[in-house]
């Protein structure tokens, strides 16, 4: 039998009149509804839904279904589509960083006062062992004839005839035998071959940063060096203090995956005389933090080369953090480092920010996060992504972040 149109309207109106609002839920939301039939159920949204178990409707993305609702009549609930919205970057868990065995390597040592040949009169004597502190022991050991004269030592059996010095000098040049993941350095205060007044004398591991090991130096004050012994070579270095000298040596070090070591040098093309800052940088960690956070060591912000794992790089002059920021360090998660430069259409020189980019997500929507980030400078006329430079229409901060194309 068919409506009239006048009753087809009515039986549409009352349709009407009888459907709820729609209920939209958001991702890992649930919502409970009461049914006319007397059964209670829970919606709930995911990426994926998945089956009804009983009294659970498991909607995924962009799905709906239709409730006859209590007092509501007819509902449609939504499962809404949504974006992936950037979260924290997951950062790669270093491997521990393994720890050297002991080691029983030791020398023992007469210190001779009078006599270049190893006899006369003995002004001190130690046992010196391998990976301890040498200038605690020799202090400990000799105690009040650390200052007398000596002209020879004997090591372990073996004369040696050295230049005259004091006894406790004589000492801390003695070598004694380490472990392989030990470096035992010696730092020379007055002469440019290895001989004589000692400055300082320390055990290097090569689990340790170079740089952080060179600023325990500093406890000892400035002290003079003009040559250095690392092992059982000799080094003639350009004459400076102790710290400086420390800084400028390439010791060998056990580095975890994805980290560099740098040393910034203030007032040398060539990585040598007074360094102004040192650090350890690791891939996908915030750069602008961790530049902030370098260990400053004379006080100078200048930066006229840098050294990364022992390489050295003569870079454009600048200040500290610019010359940390544009340190290469490749991403061990796929991410894309962005370096943005302030002054220079090569890619050099001052930096206004730097930040890694994760590609899955909205650039736009990270470019956001620089502009509460310290150091954000207004100008960009320049930016590197990865290794190549793009020479950009000068412009801001903002801008340049937003064109880019990753």
């Amino acid at each position: 039998m068919k409506l009239s149109n006048l009753a087809l309207g009515a039986f549409v109106v009352a349709s009407i009149a009888q459907a709820g609002p729609p209920v939209y839920l958001n991702l890992g939301q649930a919502e409970a509804f009461n049914l006319n039939t007397g059964r209670s159920v829970v919606v709930t949204c995911s990426m994926r839904g998945g089956t009804p178990i009983g009294n659970r409707i498991p909607l995924a993305q962009g799905e709906s279904t239709t409730l006859d609702v209590v007092r509501s009549g007819r509902t449609v609930v939504y499962c809404s589509v949504f974006a992936p919205v950037p979260g924290p970057v997951p950062v790669p868990v270093p491997p521990p960083v393994p720890v050297p065995p002991p080691f029983a390597g030791r020398a023992e040592v007469l210190i001779y006062s009078s006599s270049d040949q190893c006899s006369g009169t003995v002004a001190g004597y130690a046992v010196l062992v391998g990976g301890q502190d040498l200038t605690q022991q020799c202090t400990a050991q000799l105690a009040s004839a650390s200052r007398s004269n000596a002209w020879s030592i004997r090591v372990n059996n073996t004369c040696i005839d050295i230049s005259d010095t004091d006894a406790l000098s004589a000492c801390l040049q003695t070598s004694v035998p380490q472990h392989p993941m030990n470096t035992q350095v010696t730092f020379f205060g007055s002469s440019d071959r290895c001989s004589g007044a000692v400055s300082a004398s320390k055990i290097f591991s090569n689990f340790r940063s170079q740089g952080e090991q060179c600023m325990d130096l500093n406890q000892l004050g400035r002290r003079n060096a003009w040559s250095v012994r690392v092992a059982d070579q000799c080094i003639d270095v350009s004459d400076t203090d102790v710290v400086s000298a420390c800084m400028g040596l390439r010791l060998p070090t056990v580095r975890e995956p994805g980290s560099a070591e740098i040393k910034i040098f203030g007032s040398s093309d060539q990585c040598t005389g007074s360094v102004s800052a040192v650090g350890t940088l690791r891939a996908d960690i915030d750069l602008v933090d961790q530049c902030l956070g370098l260990t400053r060591v004379s006080g100078s912000e200048n930066a006229w080369s840098i050294s990364v794992n022992g390489a050295c790089q003569d870079i454009a002059d600048t200040e500290v953090v610019s010359a940390c920021l544009n340190v290469r360090i490749p991403s061990r998660i796929q991410q894309r480092q962005v370096v943005f430069f302030s002054n220079s259409d090569q890619c050099s020189g001052a930096v206004s920010s730097a930040a890694y980019f994760d590609v899955r997500y909205s650039t736009y929507s990270q470019c956001q996060a620089l502009r509460t980030a310290p150091r954000a400078s207004r100008n960009v006329w320049s930016v590197r992504v990865d290794d190549r430079c793009t020479d950009i229409a000068d412009t801001d901060l903002m801008s340049a972040c937003a064109s880019l194309r990753l």
